[in-house]
């Protein structure tokens, strides 16, 4: 049987940093990866996506969420947090990256390159494959 080996795919949630965004998105697609991303503003998450994306997550609940939302927050349980966020994703710190069961908080576009597999090396000289 002939395996078929597809490029990744990494899911970007964003709250509209269409730049930031498309910065990344080129990133991996010169890497090799394809890339969807769903603008919150226009695509709410339900309460299950938001519960797997934290799961695969490494760090903790309130790295996700915005500093100024964080007093809101201190006596809610978990599940309350993941209905707020649900409802309201403005709350959420983003864009986030998720791709094979990891999720990253991107604070820049070259955050993207966590996902990739690339095995070519780059001359930084004139930036064509070795």
């Amino acid at each position: 049987m002939t395996k078929i080996d597809h490029p990744p795919t990494i899911t970007i949630l964003h709250n509209g940093e269409e730049r930031k965004v498309k910065q990344a998105a080129a990133l991996a697609s010169g890497n090799e990866m394809a890339v969807k991303d769903i603008n919150l503003n226009k695509e709410a998450l339900s309460e299950t996506q938001l519960d797997l994306f934290l799961k695969n997550f490494e760090g903790d609940l309130s790295d996700l969420i915005k500093k100024e939302f964080h007093s809101n927050l201190t006596k809610k349980s978990e599940r309350e947090i993941l209905t707020l966020l649900g409802n309201n994703s403005q709350m959420l710190n983003t864009p986030l990256a998720t791709c094979n069961g990891k999720t990253i908080n991107m604070s820049s576009p070259r955050s993207i390159l966590t996902f990739s597999k690339s095995d070519k090396s780059i001359n930084p000289y004139n930036h064509k494959n070795q």
